[in-house]
């Protein structure tokens, strides 16, 4: 499966279509993978289908990173009590509130700000 026919992903921006994507010597080069919704509404199975997208790169010794809100949610560690990305003690809620907790006090929710 290519990249840009997995579930959720809306498009696929090429190092080679875009300026200083790719570095003056020729050994990094930086795709960028949009997705249709956020990491906590569509999970991590997409994440998941884009690295088996790569795995033919990975396997001719071609080392693929990834970063971004999907990354981080694809691979979070889920500790009972608490889901997403991010660390302990930060989680969001279905109502869109970000729940935000310290050492000293349990998890308290704040309203997210509306742009």
């Amino acid at each position: 499966m290519q990249i840009a026919e997995v579930p959720h992903v809306v498009s696929v921006a090429s190092p080679y279509d875009a300026k200083n994507q790719i570095s003056k010597d020729g050994t990094i080069a930086v795709a960028s993978v949009a997705f249709d919704e956020q990491p906590l509404d569509m999970g991590k199975q997409p994440y998941n289908d884009v690295k088996a997208s790569v795995s033919a790169a990975t396997k001719a010794r071609v080392q693929v990173e990834f970063g971004g809100e999907v990354a981080q949610f694809g691979e979070a560690v889920e500790l009972p009590g608490l889901r997403g990305p991010g660390p302990v003690g930060r989680d969001r809620d279905p109502d869109h509130r970000v729940r935000v907790g310290d050492r000293n006090g349990p998890l308290r929710s704040e309203p997210r700000c509306s742009d």
